[in-house]
């Protein structure tokens, strides 16, 4: 069960509590509910968490469903994204004297720009993922600059039925193709007019792939 669905049990079950006139809850000291059953004299308790926020409400429902053997769903955790450690490294997409972006080594020292790095999703674990998404951004700028030279002034209309047109990678032919959608906006995605354009766009980067292939062989 997830968060949402969580919450949506306790507000269920904290309504059944307070239908039951023969229970009755008090919130003891540090963060503890205990209900009790005033027929059956009988009693459950809840405490909460030292890593999580006190709710009543939770606290309550936990403690009702104790008491009437109902079982207590598990909440699945949501996965997160951490900072490594103090002194461990990371790395950053960023350039020195190249014209690409590229991964930046870096050590976590809880300095304010390891912070804003962090914050602005330009932290990574490894040198490989961060080169992953460098190339995605270098790629993507290689793009948004065709689009400024070829139709500088174009903006996609969602509202009109006219085809736009963008570039896509053909992973089995290491090839650059045309694509063309109406009103499915694939973000973050660069759109251009006319097939000609688009098709223009696709021959100059397949262009660099094959001189790049062909520097490689050289090499």
């Amino acid at each position: 069960m997830n968060k949402k669905e969580f919450k949506q049990w306790v507000k269920k079950t904290y309504r059944d509590f307070q239908k039951d006139k023969q229970a009755i809850a008090y919130s003891g000291c540090s963060d503890v509910v205990i209900v009790y059953d005033t027929t059956a004299v009988k009693s459950a308790i809840a405490k909460c968490y030292p890593q999580d926020t006190f709710d009543y409400d939770t606290g309550v429902a936990i403690a009702y469903a104790r008491l009437k053997e109902i079982e207590i769903p598990k909440v699945e955790e949501e996965p997160e994204f951490k900072r490594v450690g103090n002194g461990q490294e990371y790395y950053c997409i960023g350039k020195f004297n190249t014209a690409r972006f590229g991964a930046v080594y870096t050590l976590e020292t809880d300095h304010f720009l390891d912070k804003a790095s962090f914050e602005n999703n330009n932290y990574f674990h490894t040198r490989k993922r961060a080169e992953e998404v460098a190339d995605k951004i270098n790629l993507l700028l290689k793009l948004e600059r065709l689009h400024d030279t070829y139709c500088p002034d174009y903006v996609p209309d969602w509202q009109d039925n006219a085809r736009k047109y963008y570039v896509f990678y053909g992973t089995k032919d290491s090839t650059y193709y045309v694509g063309g959608c109406l009103a499915v906006d694939r973000k973050p995605c660069v759109y251009f007019p006319t097939t000609e354009i688009a098709q223009k766009v696709c021959d100059i980067l397949n262009g660099e792939t094959k001189n790049a292939k062909s520097l490689c062989g050289a090499c």
